[in-house]
């Protein structure tokens, strides 16, 4: 692992000199690399909602690469697919499910009116299982009554194959996580305020029939044909719990995992402070407690995202602020990055730790999302307010985005140690003058085979990074959500982040390289991201006279001299073998002349090297580097405005949390 290496006092670009204007500076710096493999971002586009505020967006996959999204939100702005079950609608508390083919193509819509999904589960003949709550205020049209439940629909997204509720009483919380077993059989799993007890239809036989503390997890486990409640019953001890996530192993063991704040939590390990995070293993048939461990340090340790592989070892993503929390040696970050960091770890069917790690710099992150390849490499996703995220030399965005949070993904080796890939994704619109802040969220990730990962998400940003092919490449409501997909590829953008600098009025080229791959290489660009009268050539020729920018509210200044903007160019190639790659490069664009008053020299189109910067390379092989630079008089001036920016930025930090 590697020394904090990049200490901004706003989040911003990886800038390599400083840039004043009036009190509002970047903090010079270099991001130190880590070694790279060729993941590439392959498609990302918009979903478009018209009204949605809400984090409840899954995906999940099927054996055939089909990936199937579901939300809820203001729908009708949303496509829709003849002979899927409802339509679109401008209606807040709208559900909808979508299924796409490997190549994108949407095969079916479904929309459920007055459902909020939580959580979805694919079967092997392509049924989707969905679990939330009906909030309206009359009789449900899918169920008997309004309450939670779990639904079942047709493979072909036309109908509702039956609708189970659990409990007919909205003071039932809708369940956090839904899984199946080989036998079609579902498994819930949420949290109860042992108020409402009395709505969980606990079976007989069950190890704990009823609520110890005031918030207690409750796990439900439901028939195939839907008609019949197997299994439910409580877990917890005097405190409060959480139940984030649930999986069935290979022979039926029921796996819950989650967060606990009691002492008598039952587990074979005490509690260690705060919210410890835990692994629970139940016999099928919810009659005994089979294993049982707490983890966790001084701090708050959340469990948020749970995957488990085919040899029934078990991930576990989330988040902490302690900085005792029992990592291993030789795993990727063994110490503290500060605030709150990203977790991860992996139990050993055997019921070892494998290996833990925290994943984070000096700022505020989380792992919302994982899934495990079958060679035990880890992907996560989550949400970011933390610039110094470490991230690989080939990412697709390497520097944090202006924005108060952002998305991010990574790949994570099967022993822990190495991240294989790391990158930010999100906006670059500054949250400076904008109502609500641009935002981007990850929420949910799964893995389909292939080297393929696929990340959903909302963002209220109207330069989300969108890919050529994008199905939708613009914000049409208050806030969208989002899919985007990273690939294995051998190609890869070798261009610098920054290239050269672009003045109005004035002639301009740029050559774009790429290694790896098939040559000869094809070059595209969404042409919003080019100012008028540029163009991007297919040999990656990016030529001509600017004359202005296409969308001149895009807030592209960045406290950069008057009238000088950095813009972002999302540029792509494709070689012959049809492997893709993506990549968000910088030009500082000049729009007219500036004023006289003092300003910075322009960025260099290189960063400058020492024998340790990074140095990509085909194969993605990349070596540490740290940060360097001289002192000059935009030091000096940097140095007596600390004091009056470093609270402004701690406030927002605290907004983050």
């Amino acid at each position: 692992m590697k020394e904090n290496r990049c200490y901004n006092i706003f989040p911003d670009f990886q800038t390599y000199g400083p840039v004043l204007m009036g009190f509002v500076f970047f903090v010079v710096c270099f991001q130190e690399a880590v070694l790279a493999e060729g993941k590439q971002l392959k498609y990302s586009t918009y979903l478009a909602t018209q009204f949605t505020d809400d984090d409840s967006v899954t995906i999940d996959t099927d054996i055939f690469g089909n990936a199937y999204i579901a939300g809820y939100g203001s729908t009708s702005g949303m496509p829709r697919v003849q002979g899927g079950y409802g339509t679109p609608e401008y209606y807040f508390h709208q559900s909808f499910i979508h299924k796409y083919s490997p190549s994108n193509e949407l095969l079916y819509t479904s929309y459920l009116q007055d459902v909020e999904i939580t959580a979805i589960a694919i079967d092997a003949s392509g049924h989707a299982y969905l679990t939330g709550t009906h909030i309206g205020t009359g009789n449900s049209p899918y169920c008997e009554n309004w309450g939670t439940f779990v639904m079942r629909l047709s493979s072909d997204g036309s109908s509702i194959d039956y609708c189970t509720q659990f409990s007919p009483d909205f003071n039932l919380p809708a369940p956090a996580d839904i899984t199946l077993d080989s036998a079609g059989n579902s498994y819930v799993v949420g949290t109860i305020n042992s108020y409402f007890g009395s709505l969980i239809p606990v079976t007989s036989g069950v190890f704990q029939p009823s609520p110890a503390g005031e918030d207690n997890i409750y796990v439900i486990k439901i028939s195939a044909d839907g008609s019949t409640i197997l299994s439910a019953f409580f877990l917890g001890g005097s405190g409060d719990e959480i139940g984030e996530s649930i999986r069935i192993a290979s022979d039926g063991t029921i796996i819950v995992s989650g967060d606990s704040k009691s002492i008598d939590f039952p587990s074979t390990t005490a509690h260690a402070g705060g919210y410890d995070t835990f692994i629970a293993k139940i016999s099928a048939d919810g009659s005994s407690l089979e294993y049982s461990e707490l983890f966790g340090g001084s701090g708050q340790d959340r469990s948020l995202s749970m995957a488990i592989d085919n040899n029934d070892n078990i991930y576990i993503g989330g988040e902490t602020s302690s900085e005792d929390y029992p990592t291993t040696s030789g795993s990727f970050q063994a110490a503290f990055g500060g605030e709150i960091d990203s977790l991860v770890f992996k139990l050993s069917r055997n019921n070892t730790i494998e290996y833990a790690s925290y994943l984070g710099g000096g700022g505020v992150t989380n792992i919302l999302s994982i899934d495990v390849e079958p060679d035990g490499k880890l992907h996560f996703t989550g949400v970011s307010g933390d610039p110094e995220f470490p991230v690989t030399t080939n990412a697709f965005q390497y520097n944090y985005p202006l924005t108060i949070r952002n998305s991010y993904f990574g790949t994570l080796s099967a022993d822990g140690s190495t991240l294989h890939y790391s990158t930010f994704l999100g906006s670059n619109i500054p949250f400076v003058g904008l109502a609500d802040g641009a935002m981007s969220g990850a929420f949910s990730l799964a893995y389909r085979g292939a080297g393929e990962v696929l990340i959903v998400g909302r963002t209220n940003s109207r330069d989300f990074p969108v890919t050529i092919d994008a199905r939708q490449s613009s914000l049409r409501g208050r806030s969208d959500y989002f899919l985007s997909i990273f690939a294995d590829s051998p190609l890869m953008i070798s261009s610098p982040l920054l290239i050269n600098n672009t003045v109005v009025n004035q002639y301009y080229e740029y050559a774009f390289q790429a290694a790896g791959g098939v040559s000869p290489y094809e070059w595209f660009i969404q042409p919003k991201y080019l100012p008028i009268g540029m163009s991007l050539d297919v040999n990656g020729v990016l030529s001509g006279t600017p004359t202005g920018l296409i969308d001149q509210s895009k807030v592209y200044t960045y406290f950069l001299p008057e009238n000088t903007h950095f813009l972002p160019i999302i540029v792509g190639v494709r070689d012959q073998d049809g492997n893709l790659a993506y990549k968000e490069v910088l030009s500082q664009y000049t729009f007219s002349s500036p004023s006289p008053s003092p300003s910075p020299s322009p960025l260099p189109s290189t960063p400058p090297t020492t024998p340790s910067d990074p140095v990509p390379d085909p194969s993605g092989e990349s070596t540490s580097s740290g940060g360097g630079g001289g002192f000059s008089i935009y030091m000096l001036v940097w140095l007596l405005s600390l004091a009056m920016i470093v609270p402004a930025y701690k406030s927002a930090k605290t907004d983050q949390k």
